[in-house]
């Protein structure tokens, strides 16, 4: 059984959607552990084999849990094109043709992923 930790966004940063939280957490930025005010990322959570973490958001009244194992790899195909791998499954997405397009995709859940 593992631990779930809470924690809000840090330096400052409150959020108001769900959306946001999950963009951040993908980007790499910390947040912070409610318990303890340690500082923590994606990175952190991969490492220690954190599932996810809880949020607190909109005024700490509701809480998101984000998931580490949103964190596919992002890679440029050799004709310019956009697709994510995922380092469990070994499955690979479709392309898309930028990057944002990519990164849009992957905040909204709605990669597509081809079958092996």
């Amino acid at each position: 059984m593992f631990q779930c930790f809470t924690v809000r966004g840090a330096y400052g940063r409150s959020y108001t959607s769900q959306r946001a939280i999950k963009a951040d957490f993908l980007n790499g930025l910390d947040f912070q552990l409610v318990d303890s005010g340690q500082y923590i990322n994606l990175e952190d959570c991969q490492r220690g084999k954190i599932p996810s973490l809880n949020v607190r958001y909109s005024k700490d009244t509701k809480e998101f849990r984000v998931l580490t194992k949103w964190a596919f790899e992002l890679f440029c195909a050799t004709d310019g094109g956009w697709y994510f791998a995922d380092p469990k499954t070994k499955k690979i997405s479709d392309l898309y043709p930028s990057k944002s397009e990519a990164q849009a995709a992957l905040i909204s859940n709605s990669i597509s992923w081809r079958d092996n």
